[in-house]
């Protein structure tokens, strides 16, 4: 049995609900409809590891705005296109999936990239 390194991270996945979808829907009409169900890849963040999961969106209270922005980034670069955010829009827009363990199975060692 292979072992493989646990990174010292809590993962959480965003998954667009069909509220986000409506959104970016109404800002690219002329484009073709967006459903949740065609999308394949979501984006994942790393967390820190320390994170209690009593109540799992509580580890998001000092993330959630800037995976939001990120999110509405991914899907339309002008910010005044983008709805006012909150907690509650967010809540509405993204169904959130935790994970505590996150083996790596790379061969490779870890790098960081920046996108601008």
């Amino acid at each position: 049995m292979n072992t493989f390194p646990n990174l010292n991270r809590t993962i959480v996945l965003i998954e667009g609900k069909q509220p986000f979808y409506d959104w970016i829907n109404s800002v690219f009409p002329s484009d073709e409809p967006l459903k949740p169900e065609d999308t394949v890849e979501h984006n994942s963040y790393l967390l820190e590891s320390e994170l209690y999961f009593e109540e799992p969106k509580e580890a998001l209270q000092d993330y959630w705005k800037d995976i939001f922005e990120n999110e509405l980034f991914d899907m339309c670069t002008d910010p005044n296109d983008w709805p006012k955010i909150s907690w509650s829009l967010f809540n509405k827009y993204f169904q959130c999936h935790f994970s505590s363990i996150v083996h790596d199975l790379g061969k490779d060692s870890l790098k960081q990239e920046t996108f601008i």
